[in-house]
């Protein structure tokens, strides 16, 4: 949702401090919607900016894989996430790997991405993307 989100304020120039990061009066799909309306005089549904959205995520993930990172084994957490960690109540905890790996394989299919993440054809044809040459 939160990713959803994002990507729309982006499309619509709104900074993120003023969209769900941060803001407790943040903007809903709803007033993206009238926002639109009243801008362009475009009719969008709730339904309509979710596709929009996800088509824009898949877009970028296939541009990442296109130049040889949009994959799971480039979404590792960093070294200093993966140790214990030293003070506070969390003391001695850390990161469990597998829980990383659960959270990317419920990432994945929520996207409809196969288990390595990346986006496979049906879903590129369902939502409309023409693969682009590689530059």
């Amino acid at each position: 949702f939160h990713e959803m989100m994002y990507v729309i304020g982006d499309c619509l120039g709104i900074c993120r401090f003023l969209t769900i990061f941060n803001c407790p009066h943040a903007p809903k799909f709803e007033e993206y919607i009238e926002l639109i309306r009243l801008t362009t005089g475009m009719d969008f549904s709730m339904e309509d900016l979710w596709e929009i959205a996800n088509r824009i995520i898949t877009i970028e993930r296939l541009t990442q894989e296109q130049h040889g990172f949009g994959s799971r084994q480039w979404e590792t957490l960093p070294e200093m996430w993966k140790a214990p960690i030293t003070g506070g109540v969390l003391a001695g905890d850390s990161l469990d790997p597998v829980k990383v790996d659960e959270f990317l394989d419920g990432f994945y299919k929520l996207h409809g991405w196969d288990n390595n993440g990346v986006p496979p054809k049906e879903l590129i044809k369902k939502l409309g993307i023409a693969k682009a040459k590689k530059l």
